[in-house]
């Protein structure tokens, strides 16, 4: 005698998708998809994107957070020496570091004088950066 399936294997069966190929969708080069445009969009460990005593300090929307993201992730993309040094070690310690800062804020005014520097530093290479540009379509017209 022949068992039957019970319902639940029929229905199983009845019920599968015809195969697809899958598809190939271009997200962009490894290197945006992994790290981001390369505009402070940094998207690995973490809450947000990487700038936790930034957040800590200033918040996390807040424009001196996103410039000093920005600037950090430009500097280390460009393989400035200092960042070599200076990234790792805020992406093994950032995170504690926010979180100490978060639980005893008396502390905030240790770190924020650096990160102060960080802002003064990244608006001064912004605007280097924007008046290249600026100089640069000038003399191509």
């Amino acid at each position: 005698m022949k068992q039957q399936p019970d319902s639940c294997v029929r229905q199983t069966q009845t019920r599968k998708r015809k195969y697809k190929a899958p598809r190939v969708i271009c997200y962009g080069d490894v290197a945006t998809v992994t790290r981001g445009s390369g505009h402070g969009k940094f998207d690995v460990h973490g809450t947000s994107k990487n700038c936790w005593i930034a957040e800590a300090l200033y918040g996390v929307d807040a424009p001196r957070t996103q410039l000093v993201r920005a600037w950090l992730t430009e500097c280390y993309e460009r393989r400035e020496p200092w960042s070599l040094v200076v990234v790792p070690l805020y992406r093994r310690f950032g995170q504690r570091i926010a979180a100490f800062l978060r639980s005893w804020p008396v502390f905030k005014s240790m770190f924020r004088p650096l990160f102060d520097l960080g802002v003064r530093r990244a608006h001064r290479d912004s605007a280097a950066a924007l008046l290249a540009m600026r100089e640069a379509a000038d003399a191509s017209v």
